[in-house]
């Protein structure tokens, strides 16, 4: 578990920079969700701002979301997408992130999972960490296992990505950091 006092308020690397999620944030949030970004995460495209706000609000609420982090590119400024670590119960996994794809390329994503990653180890006792990936998400499978992750080649329903999805569940470990 995250102390109280452990929560760093942001991770700052070379091309992004992770900031704790503070409702300032939600109208940017939301106008990162493309067309493209709504379908990968499910999102209907009649959602609407005020869908979005609720949500994040939830998300501040929720014990299950232990870290919820927006990416910031540091050479823009903007927010250009979230990574959040969940409990180990939580239906969607551990890990859940998106980058909108106007930033998709360059390192920002290697770089925020490898801050993310990191931050999570060295404040907690955990050895593991999973998410689950669309199977037709080869983008996300390859950054993923370039990082380290190692593929549970078995495919499974999640519910993140809808009722005829199917996902691959996705680990890291503590061990891999570094390495």
């Amino acid at each position: 578990m995250i102390d109280g006092n452990e929560k760093q308020a942001c991770l700052i690397g070379n091309i992004v920079t992770l900031k704790r999620l503070r409702e300032d944030f939600f109208e940017e949030y939301h106008a990162m969700f493309s067309p493209l970004v709504r379908e990968r995460l499910g999102i209907p495209p009649t959602s609407e701002l005020q869908q979005t706000i609720d949500f994040l609000k939830a998300c501040m609420c929720d014990p299950q979301h232990l870290m919820f982090f927006c990416i910031f590119d540091n050479q823009t400024h903007k927010l250009i997408g979230s990574i959040v670590v969940r409990s180990a119960d939580h239906p969607n996994g551990q890990l859940g992130s998106w980058v909108n794809e106007n930033f998709w390329g360059g390192g920002r994503y290697q770089e925020a999972l490898s801050l993310l990653l990191t931050y999570y180890f060295e404040s907690t006792d955990e050895h593991i960490i999973f998410a689950f990936v669309a199977v037709d998400n080869v983008r996300s499978i390859k950054a993923h296992q370039k990082m380290g992750f190692m593929i549970d080649q078995t495919t499974q329903q999640s519910h993140c990505y809808g009722p005829d999805k199917n996902s691959y569940k996705i680990i890291f470990t503590r061990e891999l950091l570094g390495g």
